[in-house]
């Protein structure tokens, strides 16, 4: 099945100080699993049509949303980076249920921090 049948390195991002909302999950409320504290894959989307940055937000193998537009740029290099790497990156997050809508928050680290991974 792709990227996911592939033996790479997963690695939960350390020092998560930060949260950020997942994009899109509006659209994708069939995708996102249960609710609580739960694994998250970020992975680059270069096809996206809207964003060659796009980080799609993956549980349980399915799509559930992106790393928002404003903090793409950023996410998508890294995320580049470690995949090079052979290096899966995760994050820990939490599905929030509002009524009958669920929207997710992820635990990441401070832009300070990912910048300073990105630097040579």
């Amino acid at each position: 099945m792709g990227f996911f049948s592939r033996k790479r390195t997963v690695t939960f991002l350390p020092n998560a100080t930060d949260t950020m909302p997942v994009a899109g999950v509006s659209y994708r409320q069939s995708a996102i699993r249960g609710r609580g504290i739960g694994p998250f894959q970020l992975m680059a989307d270069p096809g996206n049509k809207f964003d060659e940055n796009a980080v799609a937000v993956y549980q349980d193998k399915r799509q559930v949303g992106f790393v928002p537009a404003d903090e793409a740029k950023l996410w998508c290099r890294l995320v580049k980076k470690l995949s090079k790497e052979g290096t899966g990156v995760w994050v820990y997050g939490a599905v929030r249920q509002d009524g009958r809508d669920r929207w997710i928050l992820l635990n990441v680290p401070a832009e300070e921090q990912v910048r300073a991974w990105l630097k040579p």
